[in-house]
């Protein structure tokens, strides 16, 4: 860069007759300089390292030049302690004689990776030759050298006959952000395993490594020595085994699971069947979903390992789908037999998400156990129409050895039409044979908006060699619970509202007490303006219906409280009318359990290992219909659509609450009267949950029974198959209970137990009896 030319005004003496007047001389001369570069470019440069570059300053006129080196945007004075990433020296004043050159230097300290800065330099005081120099670089910072990371840290073996190979699996993960070479795995310290599972693992990557162990005689120890690029070397995995001179287990196994297509958020039910076919027991040591299978994909009965499968029994394990939207699923179940001839077993499993026009109830039928003396049983499936799309039922099949398929629809001269929230019922027989254990499927074809729809119900049954069934429960068996209300917002509820708003800690006292993990959502019986949307407890501050889908579950972590928000969700917006479509808790319930706001709205409220329980408060009968805008006017239809939403578990995991009307006359309270609810009392009964009178006083602070059933403890256990009422016997943590302590109800197969006699939680209930053969 040049700049110039110039002039240089002098004073002088006028002569002559000017001899008295000052004045001035102009001279010729010239200012020039050159600054190189005007560009400062810097490119990458290394985090926490300093890059240096040169300008240079040359007074290529014939003038002396007074300058003045002025940082500018991003740039200090070196060694001054600014905070910008670029400095220079030197700054200030700089004086340059005709043809002097001056050198400032110029330097980057980046700290943001990959982010351009860009700087300014000013040379000033020199008129018309002003300079100005750009800077500009990007910090980088290099990529961390492979990680290697190895999941589990520990390998056991278990206990395995001697010479049996076990196999295990260990997750290898990239966690840096270059390349990780695995080189190979070798036993050391005496460990008597292999591996296979070299490879090149890109950052971010994972692999597996299956590991294989030839078990000795005796407990033995060591190590997996896992080699690689990782700059830390060599990592270690602990090993360790017992193997025992024992006769192998013998086996047959489910080969493949297919499962039925499903909607988002109601399970689609699978099973898996291992039957023991040898004369020593078989130990299951591993039951996981291998790397890489959908998540989708779940365990709703994860047992405990080791699991003893005893000679000539066999084990069945649920499987379940839950979709989030269209598409296939599929995964691996791997199972590992220790003192098997074949110990690792891969067990294929495939469903797919769609809309669906039918549901099945139940989702997964089991006869139970069937004694030799009434082997053969017929049980009933009912399905549901659900949608309001064009829908044909275009055939049934049962698939499996002893299953038979009764009675049904007739398809003989095509597709059946079902009319929206009714069903048709399907009859499945089973001949059991003793000591023999049966599976199979009922398949479902139908037709949703033109496109093929499968769905598949699997059956299974098992026939015994004795004559008397046993029955095996657990009181209140699960950590979790979900807490769904449907609140009366009409005008004449304010008084209830705030009664139960202000008694939160009395209807949550079981949950508190079983120290269960709990969350709780609120919607109300109006099918029109919540329509099943969770309200948003801040509501005051905005939108009812605003927050994020977490905003508007109520958890013990939420802020302030769980209890301030609780009363918030109840006071969520002004009462309304009395309308029909106002006061429609079960069609409430069944909208907020739609897949569109499962996955949206309401994403969070449902969770698959919890218990649900639902609670409804009105003064009014349920006047959920097709009428009032839901799908149907059956209670069959909703209590089966409910339990259906926690698949297999379905009876056991979801409870009912009705804080109503008594039957059959209604009540007065203060203020008025509440008519009777007899729908929403046999909801509630029926669901093995409680009842409450909406006119009693401060029923939510003194009824046990209402905090017990909104947190899953069931005064109902229900049997697979009908008894001989004569024949049966109660135990609770094995003492046996007199017959005042609980009722059979034949119409549903359940034992009820009185109020003052329900099971504590934690508490082990057996039920056996002699069948009733039909």
């Amino acid at each position: 860069m040049r700049i110039g030319p110039a002039h240089l005004l002098l004073p002088a003496l006028a002569l002559g007759a000017w001899a008295c007047s000052d004045g001035t001389v102009e001279l010729p001369g010239t200012a020039r300089l050159e600054v190189h570069p005007s560009a400062l470019e810097f490119g990458d440069v290394l985090i926490g390292t300093t890059a240096t570059l040169a300008v240079t300053l040359d007074n290529v006129g014939s003038l002396e030049l007074q300058l003045e080196v002025e940082p500018g945007t991003n740039v200090t004075a070196c060694g001054s302690g600014g905070a910008s990433t670029f400095c220079v020296t030197p700054v200030g004043p700089l004086t340059l004689a005709p043809g002097q050159r001056a050198t400032l230097s110029a330097e980057l300290r980046p700290v943001e990776d990959q982010r351009v800065v860009q700087g300014a330099l000013r040379i000033t005081g020199c008129p018309g030759c002003e300079a100005a120099v750009t800077l500009s670089g990007r910090g980088f910072r290099p990529a961390a050298p492979p990680d290697l990371r190895v999941t589990p840290s520990a390998l056991d073996f278990g206990l395995a006959a001697a010479g049996v190979e076990v196999p295990r699996e260990l997750l290898l993960e990239n966690l840096g952000e270059q390349p990780l070479i695995v080189e190979g795995a070798a036993g050391i310290d005496g460990a008597p395993v292999r591996a296979s599972g070299a490879g090149r693992i890109e950052p971010g990557q994972a692999m597996t490594m299956a590991v294989v162990a030839t078990m000795p005689e005796g407990a033995w120890q060591g190590t997996l020595r896992i080699a690689s690029n990782d700059p830390d070397g060599p990592l270690d995995v602990p090993v360790q085994g017992e193997g025992e001179p024992l006769p192998r287990c013998e086996y047959a196994v489910t080969e493949q699971v297919t499962l039925g297509a499903g909607e988002a958020g109601r399970p689609e039910v699978g099973w898996v069947r291992l039957q023991n076919r040898g004369l020593v027991d078989c130990l299951i040591t591993q039951v996981a979903f291998s790397a890489g299978s959908a998540p989708e994909l779940l365990l709703p009965r994860r047992p405990a390992l080791p699991l003893r499968v005893p000679a000539w029994t066999w084990w069945d394990l649920p499987v379940e789908m839950i979709v989030t939207g269209p598409g296939r699923v599929q995964g691996v179940l791997q199972l590992t037999i220790d003192g098997a001839s074949e110990p690792q077993i891969r067990i294929p499993i495939e469903g797919l998400g769609a809309e669906t026009g039918f549901f099945a109830s139940p989702p997964a039928l089991d006869f139970g156990a069937l004694p030799a003396t009434c082997s053969a049983a017929t049980r009933t499936v009912r399905l549901w129409r659900h949608s309001e799309a064009p829908t044909t039922l275009t055939g049934l099949r049962v698939e499996g050895d002893g299953f038979s398929l009764d009675r049904g629809p007739d398809l003989s001269s095509g597709p059946a039409t079902v009319p929206t929230g009714e069903s048709a019922e399907v009859v499945i027989g089973l001949a059991a044979r003793p000591t023999t254990t049966s599976a199979g499927v009922l398949v479902i074809d139908s037709t949703v908006n033109d496109q093929a729809v499968t769905q598949r119900v699997p059956l299974i049954g098992r026939g015994l060699d004795a004559a008397r069934v046993v029955e095996r429960f657990v009181q209140l068996d699960r950590a979790m619970v979900d807490v769904l209300l449907a609140i009366d917002f009409t005008g004449c509820m304010t008084e209830e509202r705030v009664g139960l708003a202000n008694n939160f800690d009395a209807l949550m006292r079981i949950v508190n007490v079983g120290q269960l993990n709990y969350q709780v959502g609120v919607t109300t019986t109006d099918l029109l303006l919540e329509a099943g949307r969770l309200m948003y407890p801040n509501h005051l501050y905005g939108d009812p219906f605003g927050g994020r889908p977490e905003d508007r579950i109520i958890t013990a972590s939420s802020v302030p409280d769980p209890e301030a928000l609780y009363a918030l969700a109840l006071q969520a917006r002004d009462e309304g009318g009395g309308i029909a479509a106002n006061e429609s808790g079960m069609g409430a319930l069944y909208l907020a359990l739609q897949p569109e706001l499962l996955v949206g709205h309401n994403a969070g409220i449902l969770r698959r290992d919890a218990h649900l329980g639902v609670l409804i408060l009105t003064d009014e009968p349920d006047q959920t219909s097709r009428a009032a805008g839901s799908p149907s006017d059956s209670l069959d239809f909703y209590l089966d659509y409910y339990r259906a939403m926690k698949g297999v578990d379905g009876k056991t995991a979801f409870t009912a609450v009705a804080i109503a009307g008594d039957p059959p006359n209604g009540c007065e309270e203060q203020g008025g009267r509440a008519l009777a609810a007899p729908r929403l009392a046999e909801l509630a009964d029926r669901s093995g949950g409680a009842f409450e009178s909406v006119c009693s006083a401060d029923w939510v602070a003194t009824n046990e029974a209402l905090s017990g059933a909104v947190a899953g403890e069931h005064r109902a256990f229900f049997l697979t198959q009908a008894p001989d009422p004569a024949t049966l016997e109660v135990s609770v943590d094995g003492a046996p209970l007199p017959t005042t302590s609980w009722a059979y109800r034949a119409s549903d197969r359940s034992i009820r137990f009185e109020p003052s006699q329900i099971p504590e939680p934690g508490a082990e209930i057996v039920i056996g009896y002699l069948p009733a053969c039909p």
